[in-house]
This record gives C-alpha cells, sequence and structure tokens, in this order.
C-alpha cells in the first residue's frame, strides 16, 4: 500500500513541569549572575496518514473533504454535550467511516501522535 496523503492537522502542548535544573546565565543588573529555572513540556503534533492503492490517489481529496466535514459536526456535537477533548475519538471514528464509504475501497487511515520533549528556560 501506498502513502496517498499525510498532513499534520493539529499541534499541542502539555505536561509543562519544571526539570529540577537551574541555569545561570549572566543577565542579572550589571551583568551579575542570575539564576533561571529550567522547564519542559511534552509537543504533541498530531498527523493524519492515508494508505492504499495507488489508483486511488486522485480520488482521496474529495473524500477527505466529505469526512473532515463530518467528523468537525461530529467533534463539535460532543464537545458540546460535555465530552471537551474525549471528542476526538467519535470524530476520528466519523471521520473514518465517512472516508471509507467515500473511498469504497479497503484504505488505512490513521491519526498518529508524535511527540517529544522540549526543553526551555524561563
Amino acid at each position: 500500500m501506498a502513502i496517498l496523503f499525510t498532513h499534520s492537522i493539529a499541534s499541542f502542548d502539555d505536561s509543562h513541569q519544571p526539570t529540577g535544573r537551574i541555569v545561570t546565565r549572566n543577565d542579572g543588573p550589571f551583568g551579575l549572575p542570575n539564576p533561571h529555572l529550567e522547564w519542559k513540556r511534552l509537543h504533541h503534533e498530531l498527523v493524519l496518514t492515508v494508505e492504499g492503492p495507488d489508483d486511488l490517489r486522485d480520488a482521496v481529496n474529495g473524500c477527505l473533504q466529505q469526512a473532515a466535514v463530518a467528523a468537525a459536526i461530529a467533534g463539535l456535537s460532543a464537545a458540546f454535550l460535555g465530552a471537551g477533548l474525549g471528542a476526538t475519538g467519535p470524530a476520528l471514528e466519523v471521520f473514518k467511516s465517512v472516508f471509507t464509504a467515500c473511498i469504497g475501497r479497503s484504505i488505512d487511515v490513521r491519526l498518529d501522535d508524535r511527540s517529544e520533549w522540549i526543553v526551555w528556560v524561563m
């Protein structure tokens, strides 16, 4: 199966926390040493990937648009009903079902969470 479509659809940070390390910089008054606390956060990037037979490459964009609209409606509805961030699961399932129905063939749609720690000094 070939990768027909891949796109970063969202990114966000969470798990902000101090590392316990103190970094000293000479940015105090008169160039004196000044301690700064080091922090880290977990950066997530959600990447949508569609794999399938190469002959479906042209049909993918139209079906992606239909599925995205259906997923947005499902996600907003679930969020409005109180699911909050938990609305992403039902929205992804609606996206997959609408997209698969549109394409009408065997494809694989997945949402990968690529995450990494980012360290910075305050």
